[in-house]
């Protein structure tokens, strides 16, 4: 990881980050957009995105990488990350180049936006309230033992 800038707008950029994969990819379903039972799935309460191909580790490990340096492109650069996951008996998968996938992605895709957009939901960082303010204004608090 490289920032890019100061440290109050690289918190901004790791803020960012987490809110994406707290609230949109946390306990989502992830699924091929071919996948022939989507229309189903889809009417689930549940958060779905969808990726071009079948959604094993490696595949979404690439995407996630490009949509993070989306995410984050102003405030820092992620260069190289490791994903695996119980479902990919925790092999371990070390992603460097989003180039690396073996497949042409479709551009202007929610893998291509800074934004917490996925593909079943368009919204904005500053919908959310997650924006630039501009300066670091620390909130001061009395502390301390009374007597």
């Amino acid at each position: 990881m490289e920032p890019l800038e100061s440290r109050s707008k690289i918190s901004l950029g790791f803020k960012k980050l987490k809110h994406f994969v707290d609230y949109h990819l946390h306990n989502s379903i992830l699924i091929d957009t071919h996948n022939p039972n989507l229309d189903t799935i889809k009417t689930f309460d549940n958060r779905i995105i969808e990726f071009p191909s079948e959604p094993w580790d490696y595949v979404i490990g690439i995407i996630l990488l490009k949509k993070f340096n989306q995410i984050a492109n102003k405030h820092l650069i992620i260069h190289y990350m490791t994903i695996d996951s119980i479902m990919g008996e925790n092999v371990k998968y070390n992603i460097h180049d989003e180039l690396d996938l073996d497949m042409e992605l479709e551009p202007d895709k929610w893998w291509d936006k800074d934004s917490p957009t996925t593909n079943d939901l368009e919204l904005t960082w500053e919908d959310l309230n997650i924006k630039d303010n501009g300066i670091f204004k620390p909130k001061i608090i009395q502390g301390g033992i009374q007597s």
